[in-house]
């Protein structure tokens, strides 16, 4: 049995429901609740299974200089043990992956891909790798990634041998590293594990710790919704710029050329967009749905894009995608025409 399978066996047995994605599975739901799931994340720490994440290693010292020239955000700003959020724009400036870049060592650049596209983020990156000194390999699946969501996610870490003072540390004599990186104001810790000893690792969180659960990505989508993070293939595609999916902290208007970066400096010195992303707080008794449209007067003015089910003083928090002018107003939204303002709206915590 590989180790991939023994780890969807150990789901399955949580009665955890896995989505097939190039071949990997990714845990969606187990089966003590969305709710309990959620309120793992909030409250203790949840377990996030994420090895149809891939990653990508660029080592030698070239690398930082390769990404800096194909990236939105200033690679020459990541302190070495630090995620920086990144976007790889196509030569028109429009997203074409959505990415981290953690730095593992001085000349060591380790690339976070979304579910199912490491191997096309790397052939994306081999295209443009002609001479620069540096190698560069796909992690897994002898390297996988699992997340710790919620504020007991760094004392579950500390049981198992976990020190603050450096990501680096050891678990069964393996190496293993771990990133704090915030989700919002949900402390987040990114853990990059052996396979060899995933399994073990993630058994001992569970067992030493009741606050340690199992939590699958669409409880996770709930609490990244309302944390006002946007998800790509969700709230934006490849047809959008950085400025209309709000991800301007992906983006640096200073490090000079890089793919697209003519494009971004344009609109972002002399123009805007035609549309935004934006946070929305949506009173319950409405019953909304994605892709609800929304409302300025008797202008519809965007569409609701994702929709959290966690609700705060009968309210919930969604993102949508508006008409830039709506959005500068801070215009009160309907879900009708010439309907009540009742849908307040606010800046994305990516729109800094």
């Amino acid at each position: 049995m590989d180790t991939y399978t023994a780890i969807d066996n150990f789901h399955a047995e949580q009665q955890c429901e896995l989505r097939k994605i190039e071949g990997v599975y990714l845990p969606l739901s187990y089966g003590n609740g969305q709710t309990q799931e959620i309120e793992a994340i909030q409250t203790g720490a949840g377990l996030l299974d994420l090895k149809a994440f891939n990653l990508i290693m660029l080592d030698g010292p070239d690398a930082a200089d390769f990404l800096q020239g194909l990236v939105s955000n200033d690679i020459r700003l990541i302190e070495i043990g630090q995620i920086q959020p990144n976007l790889l724009p196509n030569n028109k400036g429009k997203i074409l992956f959505h990415i981290e870049v953690f730095r593992k060592t001085e000349h060591a650049y380790i690339v976070l891909t979304n579910a199912g596209e490491g191997s096309y983020v790397k052939s994306y990156l081999d295209h443009f790798h002609i001479q620069e000194d540096f190698e560069m390999s796909l992690l897994d699946p002898d390297q996988i990634r699992c997340d710790i969501l919620g504020p007991q996610g760094l004392e579950a870490l500390q049981q198992l041998g976990y020190e603050t003072k450096d990501f680096n540390w050891y678990f069964q004599g393996r190496h293993i590293m771990s990133v704090p990186y915030p989700l919002g104001n949900i402390l987040r810790f990114v853990n990059i594990i052996p396979s060899t000893i995933y399994l073990d690792w993630m058994q001992n969180l569970l067992e030493k710790s009741d606050r340690v659960a199992q939590v699958g990505f669409t409880a996770f989508d709930h609490v990244r919704i309302d944390a006002g993070i946007p998800r790509v293939w969700v709230d934006y595609t490849r047809e959008h710029f950085p400025q209309e999916a709000s991800l301007m902290n992906h983006v640096s208007f200073t490090k000079g050329c890089y793919v697209g970066q003519e494009t971004h400096a344009r609109m972002h010195n002399m123009g805007h967009p035609n549309w935004q992303s934006v946070a929305v707080r949506i009173p319950v008794s409405l019953q909304l749905k994605t892709e609800q449209a929304l409302f300025c007067g008797q202008e519809k003015v965007g569409t609701i894009t994702s929709l959290s089910c966690i609700e705060n003083e009968a309210k919930q928090r969604g993102i949508a995608f508006i008409k830039y002018a709506a959005a500068q107003d801070n215009s009160a939204l309907a879900a009708e025409a010439a309907g009540d303002g009742l849908i307040e709206q606010f800046p994305l915590a990516t729109n800094r």
